[in-house]
């Protein structure tokens, strides 16, 4: 079915983006665009190897934390994939369920599931 995808929109809108080493199993940033308005800016948490990643994690919740009902933008899995495997680690699951609340994978959006799948 062809159309116009449907995103949810939200005051505040989080463009996240993550940047590892997948030969060493760890995310070194999380970069974030925050649009609320007309106001956008930015701010990246950067890790200098695996032991900081929960580190940057928590700066990333902290900074997250600051929006009432932010709607998190990301193009992708890996996005929702990383936050679910800092879940299992974090001392309070709460902040981190509500970013999984408010994650939208872009991608699955606009590109139908027939076109996903390779011929």
């Amino acid at each position: 079915m062809l159309g116009t995808p449907e995103v949810a929109t939200a005051g505040v809108r989080i463009y996240l983006d993550l940047e590892g080493q997948p030969e060493e199993g760890f995310i070194y940033l999380i970069g974030m665009t925050v649009c609320e308005g007309e106001r956008e800016t930015h701010q990246s948490f950067w890790a200098d190897g695996k032991g900081q990643e929960a580190e940057i994690f928590e700066q990333f919740l902290e900074a997250f934390s600051r929006y009432d009902t932010p709607l998190i933008l990301c193009w992708g899995s890996y996005e929702r994939t990383f936050i679910k495997r800092m879940r299992r680690h974090a001392r309070r699951k709460k902040p981190v369920d509500r970013v999984l609340g408010s994650l939208v994978n872009v991608l699955s959006i606009i590109v139908s599931k027939d076109e996903r799948r390779p011929s």
